[in-house]
């Protein structure tokens, strides 16, 4: 894909304002989550997640804080960089950050490098009457903008589900 045609799927509809700003404690928790995915995951990075946590992408289900620490801290095995291109936040709610990322992930031993765009949804875990808190139990990466398909989703559905780790 060209940068061109990238900068196009990345772009905000017409319709969308200027991006919702973020609280300090709002904008470390991105910062440090950006850090995860460029490949520097470290103890305190974690700190933004609770326990039961869940990550999903299109290839992986990881349930909880010690699978979801496992899959970062592989990472710098795969990958000899990563690096965060944009990133713009396109939602800010108290139970839900969304931001669309382009990230550069260069192989280990390949040298080959690979741009990933994507959006990350963010959604905090909530008290039992409701207040928003700020850990995070739902990190869901959609490539390319992309939802994710379940088994509810019909035959494909199932054949992705099935296809996770």
């Amino acid at each position: 894909m060209t940068d061109q045609s990238l900068q196009q799927r990345m772009v905000p509809s017409a319709s969308s304002s200027a991006a919702p700003a973020l609280s300090t404690a709002r904008q470390q928790l991105l910062d440090d989550i950006l850090q995860l995915y460029q490949c520097r995951p470290t103890h305190n990075l974690f700190r933004h997640y609770d326990n039961q946590a869940i990550f999903e992408d299109p290839i992986s289900y990881l349930p909880g804080i010690g699978s979801i620490k496992a899959a970062f801290y592989a990472m710098p095995k795969l990958f000899r960089s990563s690096t965060t291109r944009r990133q713009t936040v396109i939602h800010n709610e108290p139970t839900e950050l969304r931001v669309k990322m382009v990230q550069d992930y260069t192989f280990r031993g390949l040298g080959v490098r690979s741009t990933m765009p994507s959006t990350l949804v963010l959604q905090f875990k909530t008290t039992e009457n409701g207040t928003p808190t700020d850990k995070v139990i739902l990190h869901r990466e959609l490539w390319w903008g992309t939802p994710l398909s379940y088994s509810s989703d019909g035959a494909l559905g199932k054949v992705a589900e099935v296809g996770t780790f």
